[in-house]
């Protein structure tokens, strides 16, 4: 039996059946099937959503509008998913969170890591030429989906006094050309150098913006290409002073991705 109209509750809302109308309530609302909104302080759940929920939790089985939240479930959807963490079986529409989990994206991911099924999810090694720190090699992980992904990346100066470590997090895409892809991102490093973890510590900031030729080889690729460093007035430095205007620094990089 279904429910036409409004529902309101202190702690909570269930409706067996259709729901065409509106749940408010102060802890959760259940519903068989939504055609509109259900709001809660707590916790939403349909088995098939045609409108919008909006709570901490939201889940539902299937449907197409809104989910908005901390944390939101669905199985297939078409519509958007806003929150701290979304996962979905299959989204057709835009995730927007934290953290994006799903089985098949067709869509658009905005977050911090949006992992996907069959996604990008690979590790590089690779050396460059370094700018004016000298060069570096470094190790990165790549996670996203089938066309974006966030990269991690820490890297060492190669024979630099004193020691020099480098920590960097971007995002970048990647596009598909017959046997081959192209991988491109861009990302914020912070290059830190001291005599000892906590002595004498120097850290710089820099933008930079890479692009890769990847070549599939027997289970691994070999990435080459090139890479840009900026180093921005007042805020980057060279030999103690900071910079007075924008410098480009070009790299050539090299390398394997597993």
């Amino acid at each position: 039996m279904g429910m036409k109209g409004v529902q309101f509750a202190g702690l909570g809302n269930i409706a067996l059946g259709d729901v065409t109308g509106f749940q408010a309530a102060g802890l959760a609302n259940y519903a068989g099937r939504t055609r509109s909104i259900q709001v809660a302080g707590l916790a939403n759940y349909t088995t098939n959503l045609c409108g919008a929920q909006l709570s901490a939790v939201n889940v539902v089985n299937e449907g197409s509008g809104l989910q908005a939240g901390v944390v939101n479930v669905a199985g297939p959807i078409i519509g958007v998913q806003s929150g701290l963490l979304n996962i979905a079986g299959s989204i057709h529409g835009v995730q927007v969170g934290l953290v994006n989990i799903a089985d098949d994206m067709e869509g658009l991911p905005i977050g911090l890591v949006s992992i996907e099924r069959g996604g990008i999810q690979k590790f590089e090694a690779w050396v460059d030429s370094g700018s004016d720190t000298g060069p570096m090699i470094s190790l990165g992980a790549k996670l996203g989906t089938r066309h974006t992904y966030t990269l991690i990346e820490t890297g060492y100066v190669l024979a630099s006094s004193p020691i020099g470590w480098s920590f960097g997090l971007g995002l970048g895409g990647r596009i598909n050309v017959g046997g081959v892809f192209v991988d491109s991102d861009i990302a914020w490093r912070s290059i830190v150098a001291g005599n000892g973890f906590w002595n004498d510590v120097a850290v710089k900031q820099q933008p930079e913006m890479r692009a890769v030729l990847g070549i599939p080889i027997m289970g691994f690729s070999i990435i080459a290409g090139a890479a840009v460093d900026a180093h921005i007035p007042g805020i980057w430095k060279s030999e103690g002073e900071y910079v007075s205007s924008l410098e480009l620094v070009p790299r050539f990089v090299l390398g394997i991705q597993f």
